[in-house]
């Protein structure tokens, strides 16, 4: 329990660098109270990250202090550019007062959740997610067992490795950082495919002082326990300004839903597609200030400029959440549009340019995707669907948060979550979660079954059910929420004690809840971690490595000399050696832009001693050490044969070649002291 202290420092190392500095520029702005508490962490990312693309640019390496600066240095020159603004540019509009029948529309036209004249409070969204947090936190500590061990993923050595390297190169740029996949020479750091990098990014700010196990682990619980039930409440709390206890259920839904943040965290270990999913409520809640808002506040040139940031941050954490938006963005424009009609008079002509901006821009954008060629594999894409029940069996299950067949019914989510769509349905201001959550619920039933069209849709999500249904959760928790709202104002009293009832009423309905859902579904969320975290050798994706043979790659950083290339398996605990040490791997991932010389090494290695070719590829990629493991995750998964020479391999079969250097669990590390048929050309 002791080594749960070592995560301390990066979990708050990452708030301090995920709400800082957008509060800092948000304030800067003059930002009111909620936009800057609720968005700042959208725009830290975004800041973060685009500095991050920006500095290789000037030959700078992204660190703590290049951030700092920049933060300091944007903070004052937008304090300048907003006083230069007030003083000498800004006009005192004073607002034409709309006549009876105007005043009538304009008051049937404001969110009916909530009084118009009242504005979204950051406090309920803050307590929702304290109270919240506990729960998450026991299901994540019950689920790792220990901070210091990675997920039993081979995605997870992939994000590991990316955040070593730009620890190592100094370079965090989205631009470079599919070079993690190859051999990271020198020349290559600066020219890697494109990969986004705001997760990778902040890890490797919270990783001094500890490892990057740690601080990957560090920043999944932020994103899970923090991020997401906080953004939750926030769209919420636009939503319903006038109630105060809806953002609180809707985080405390927001955590009991494990299919999303638990599923996707630790399924394939997608840590920056989750950070992603955690950010859309945040652009949500833009898009309906933007569109959904009285017609005072709606379609505001500041807040569409919120809602490119957002979408800038959601797109350097994972572009899949941007592809994730666009449903929900298409519903609010329809949506609002036909509130803006209805009540045409009180908008002015700047309003509807940015209308008109966002209409044009949205429909260029989807016919932008729709002309590229990627759309015609995504429209001949063959599902590979698990022909599990009907339709409707599955549209039950999904109510109920199941979508594996290991899931215990979330019965009370199911229900608040019935209860919010009725009441969702009825109001124009919140139709938009029915009609997004029906959308990806189609979607992942036609991908489950063969009974439903539309599965192609699937495509944008690899195969791959997590991805898809981790969607849902964003909407359904919403909808939780406001059925939880609802379920307690069926008993509100009407007499004078109504004053005194109503927080008694709230704390009364939480602890039901929390009973109802059993402890916000902690069971089940530490079952997900626990699934992908538990080290089970010889059993399928469970068998990377185990914490023993963790801390013997983590001896090895004293023991073998700088810039020796180790070889081994990357199906086994080899590639962590890279990303807990720093030494040179030559396969780092399982998947990698390899050249033929190190596919020829791969795959013929268990012909060391016999094989002049394989010496002399050995010598030219400078390879000195040998990691040999028992263990091997997902033998025959992606392998091709391309590392079937090194799962072949026996090193006792050359002790006068090979020297032990260092041994845990089955996994052993030798130096090649010669290469037989190299020496003896």
């Amino acid at each position: 329990m002791l080594n749960w202290f070592s995560l301390i420092l990066p979990f708050f190392l990452a708030l301090v660098v995920i709400y800082v500095p957008g509060a800092m520029l948000l304030s800067a702005l003059g930002t009111r109270r909620f936009n800057l508490w609720a968005f700042a962490p959208a725009v830290s990312i975004a800041w973060v990250a685009g500095l991050a693309v920006a500095l290789p640019f000037l030959d700078l390496k992204f660190s703590w202090l290049p951030l700092v600066i920049a933060t300091l240095a944007a903070f004052a020159v937008l304090h300048f550019l907003r006083y230069i603004f007030l003083r000498y540019f800004a006009t005192r509009l004073v607002p034409r007062e709309p006549q009876s029948g105007e005043l009538r529309a304009a008051g049937g036209s404001q969110l009916e959740t909530g009084s118009a004249s009242k504005r979204p409070r950051i406090g309920p969204a803050v307590w929702g997610t304290l109270i919240s947090f506990p729960f998450a936190l026991v299901a994540f500590i019950a689920g790792i067992k220990d901070p210091h061990l990675p997920p039993q993923t081979w995605d997870g050595i992939f994000h590991l490795s990316a955040i070593r390297w730009i620890l190592e190169s100094g370079n965090g740029s989205t631009r470079n950082l599919a070079a993690v996949a190859t051999m990271l020479q020198e020349n290559q750091s600066v020219r890697g495919g494109l990969y986004p990098a705001a997760f990778h990014d902040i890890a490797a700010l919270i990783t001094p002082g500890t490892d990057v196990i740690v601080a990957a682990n560090a920043l999944s619980l932020v994103t899970c326990a923090v991020i997401w039930p906080m953004a939750a409440a926030c769209l919420a709390a636009v939503l319903a300004p006038g109630r105060r206890f809806v953002p609180v259920a809707v985080a405390l839904a927001a955590t009991t839903y494990s299919t999303f943040p638990e599923l996707t965290a630790t399924r394939g270990t997608l840590w920056p597609l989750t950070l992603s999913y955690a950010l859309l409520p945040l652009l949500l809640a833009g898009l309906v200030q933007l569109f959904l808002a009285a017609p005072s506040r709606a379609l505001r040139v500041r807040t569409a400029a919120l809602c490119l940031v957002v979408t800038l941050a959601i797109g350097l954490a994972h572009p899949q959440g941007v592809l994730a938006a666009i449903v929900p963005l298409v519903f609010l424009m329809l949506f609002g549009t036909f509130k803006i009609l209805r009540n045409w008079r009180l908008y002015h002509a700047g309003q509807y340019l940015v209308l008109g901006l966002c209409l044009l821009g949205t429909v260029g954008g989807i016919v932008l995707i729709y002309r590229m060629r990627l759309w015609e594999w995504f429209a001949e894409w063959e599902s590979q669907r698990i022909v599990e029940g009907n339709a409707l069996r599955e549209l039950v299950k999904l109510g109920l948060d199941v979508q594996s067949p290991y899931r215990v019914p979330a019965v009370a989510l199911g229900i608040v979550l019935l209860v919010g769509m009725v009441v969702s349905v009825r109001r124009l201001q919140t139709l938009w979660l029915v009609a997004a959550w029906i959308g990806f619920a189609w979607v992942y039933i036609a991908l489950q079954t063969d009974q439903l069209p539309g599965y192609q849709l699937a495509a944008f999500w690899y195969y791959d059910q997590a991805r898809l249904g981790g969607i849902l959760p964003i909407f359904g928790a919403v909808m939780a929420g406001i059925g939880l709202d609802a379920l307690r104002h069926l008993g509100k009293p009407r007499i004078g004690a109504r004053s005194h009832a109503r927080p008694w009423g709230a704390v009364t309905t939480t602890v039901v809840f929390i009973i109802a859902s059993l402890g916000l579904g902690v069971g089940e969320a530490q079952a997900k971690f626990a699934q992908f975290y538990q080290y089970k050798p010889g059993v399928g994706p469970n068998s990377l490595v185990s914490a023993d043979e963790i801390q013997m790659i983590k001896r090895l950083g004293s023991k073998l000399q700088p810039g020796g290339v180790m070889i081994g398996d990357p199906r086994a605990g080899t590639t962590l050696v890279y990303a807990l040490t720093g030494q040179p791997v030559l396969f780092r991932h399982l998947d990698g832009a390899w050249q033929y010389p190190q596919y020829y090494i791969g795959q013929y290695f268990d012909k060391f001693g016999h094989d002049a070719p394989l010496c002399e590829r050995i010598a030219q990629h400078k390879i000195k050490y040998v990691y040999a493991d028992s263990s091997h995750y997902w033998i025959g998964k992606q392998s091709d044969g391309q590392f079937d020479g090194l799962a072949k391999f026996k090193p006792e079969a050359f002790p006068d070649a090979l020297k032990l250097i260092d041994e845990a669990d089955g996994a052993r590390v030798f130096e090649i002291k010669n290469c037989p048929v190299h020496n003896h050309k």
